[in-house]
This record gives structure tokens, C-alpha cells and sequence, in this order.
């Protein structure tokens, strides 16, 4: 049977999609549920007051910060990362993930920095609270969509602002999600888009899934771009070494920030008025010189052919 899913799955890109949002949802609420039970029994506490910690209420529970990394840490490789796996496994059996035909220096200096470049256009794209509206008649959606960034932006903070534990923050929310999330997004996704979309199609509405399933509405643009961002270094490489390595530097960037006293709506580099706008404009200026850099780069190895 597997013979036959393999073969369907490699005449059809549609039916990849579905079936890799089916194992998905699968492994996302097994796994959820497998983790939550797994940290109940390693720290002896009930599985609802783990429950109340991923909703934001571990006021009474000293170990609650410690048992949230834990569930964020093990729930993002049963999620991302072994859903990617699976079909990669499934569809293209005996080869490499990670898609790594060779190894290029230019990856570890100038992905991170065309991310880094980025930083000031991303952040400007940010929509803040205040300024966010929804017509009257959406005043309850406008609520609730204001409440879920308020109560999420208010958990990780209370997380990240330990600096004892910049190093555990580091690994769970800067390097593990730039991993799993790689592997899926781009490594997985992107590539299947790929099979029926034009090259700059495949990017943009693969990165336009990365923002939305965050269900960080307020940050939806902001995300976009970022996805887009990590869609060409994999688009122009081939790999996802470079996308990983740049996920993880602006992870980085947000957790180091918030260790050292800055909110989360305080995204580096940003401004506000024209001057914030103007930054902007010459961050998307030199992101773009950079993934065109990037792209040239690319292409003088024999491995890969022109994107």
C-alpha cells in the first residue's frame, strides 16, 4: 500500500498537500497530548494544570516556565519536524531532508545578514494593538484576535525574560523552531509547490501559510515577509541550511532582546513616523540586493542549477 501512496503522491502534488496536512493534524493532537502527558508524569502534576500553562496560568506553579519550554520543545519536533520527515520519507525514500548537495560558506554569513537587513522592514510591518480596527460589526473578532496576541506576547515574555535561562531559551524558541519549522515550511511546502506553481508563486504562498498558521494576526505582514525572505535563500540554494541558519539569527535577536529588558512589541531596529518608514524602505532595498547577491552566488556551483 505504501508503494501505491508513494507513486499517487509523486503524480500529484494536490494529494501530497492533503495527506500532509492530515498526518499534520494527527501528529499535532496525538503529540500534544503524548507531550502533555509525558511532562505530567516527569514532574508528577496533574495534566490540566499543564493545560492552564499553555492558556497562560501558571501564576502558583514555580516550575511552570520550565515545564512550557519542555512542551514547546518537544511539541515542535513531533509537529514540524516528524510530519516532514514522514512524507519525506514517504515520497522520497533514502534521500537527504535536509537537501544539502554541499556545504557553501556564503550561507553562514550572508543569509544571516540579508536577515539582519531585513529587521527594520519587518518590524515596521508589525501592526500594534492601537492602531488595529475592525468595522463595528466585527467588534467581538476585533477583541478576541487583540486578547489571543495580548495573552501570547505576555507568556513568552514572562518566559524569556529570565536570563538565567537565556541558554534553554535560546535552544526552544530560537534554534528548534528554526529547524522544525524549516524542515516543513520550506524543506516540505515550498518544495511541493514548487511541483505546479512558477518559482516567485511557490515562495509567496508558501510563506503567506507559514505567517497564517502562527495565528499571530497582528503580525501577519511582518511574517510574510520574513517567510518570503527564508523561501528565496531555499529557492536560490537548494538547501535549507541558509534558511535555518537565518531563522535562527532573528529568533536570536527577539530572545536576547527580550532577556535584556525590551517587549516583544519593540522589534529591533524599529522607528516610528516617516523616519521609521524611511529605514523600512532602505531595509526592503537591501534585503532585496542581498537574496539577488545571494542568488548569483548560488549559481556559480556546478551542484545547482540557475533558480
Amino acid at each position: 500500500m505504501l508503494v501505491a501512496i508513494r507513486e499517487a503522491c509523486r503524480r500529484s502534488a494536490g494529494l501530497t498537500l492533503v495527506i500532509t496536512v492530515m498526518l499534520l493534524m494527527l501528529l499535532a493532537s496525538a503529540g500534544l497530548s503524548a507531550v502533555l502527558y509525558g511532562v505530567s508524569w516527569l514532574y508528577a502534576t496533574s495534566y490540566n494544570s499543564l493545560v492552564l500553562i499553555l492558556q497562560g496560568d501558571w501564576v502558583a506553579d514555580p516550575n511552570g516556565a520550565d515545564k512550557f519550554r519542555l512542551i514547546q520543545f518537544a511539541y515542535q519536533w513531533i509537529s514540524w519536524a516528524l510530519t516532514a520527515g514522514l512524507m519525506y520519507r514517504l515520497v522520497y525514500p533514502g534521500q537527504n531532508a535536509l537537501q544539502i548537495k554541499e556545504i557553501r560558506s556564503f550561507w553562514f554569513w550572508l543569509a544571516p545578514l540579508i536577515m539582519v537587513a531585513s529587521l527594520p522592514m519587518v518590524s515596521m510591518l508589525h501592526l500594534d494593538a492601537e492602531s488595529f480596527h475592525l468595522p463595528a460589526s466585527m467588534a467581538s473578532l476585533e477583541s478576541w484576535i487583540k486578547g489571543q496576541e495580548t495573552m501570547g506576547q505576555q507568556m513568552l515574555e514572562r518566559v524569556l525574560s529570565e536570563p538565567s535561562a537565556i541558554g534553554w531559551n535560546l535552544l526552544v524558541f530560537a534554534v528548534t523552531p528554526a529547524v522544525c519549522e524549516e524542515l516543513f515550511f520550506r524543506g516540505w511546502i515550498q518544495k511541493q509547490f514548487g511541483r505546479f506553481l512558477s518559482p516567485h508563486a511557490t515562495v509567496w504562498v508558501s510563506a503567506a501559510i507559514f505567517s497564517f498558521i502562527h495565528l499571530q494576526f497582528l503580525g501577519f505582514i511582518s511574517r510574510l515577509i520574513l517567510g518570503a525572505v527564508l523561501g528565496y535563500q531555499y529557492q536560490y540554494s537548494k538547501s535549507l541550511l541558509p534558511s535555518m541558519v537565518s531563522h535562527a539569527v532573528f529568533n536570536s535577536i527577539s530572545v536576547i532582546g527580550v532577556a535584556m529588558g525590551m517587549s516583544m512589541e519593540q522589534e529591533p531596529g524599529a522607528l516610528q513616523g516617516l523616519a521609521g518608514w524611511g529605514l523600512a524602505l532602505l531595509s526592503g532595498g537591501l534585503t532585496w540586493a542581498g537574496l539577488q547577491y545571494f542568488r548569483q552566488l548560488s549559481q556559480r556551483t556546478s551542484l545547482l542549477p540557475p533558480a
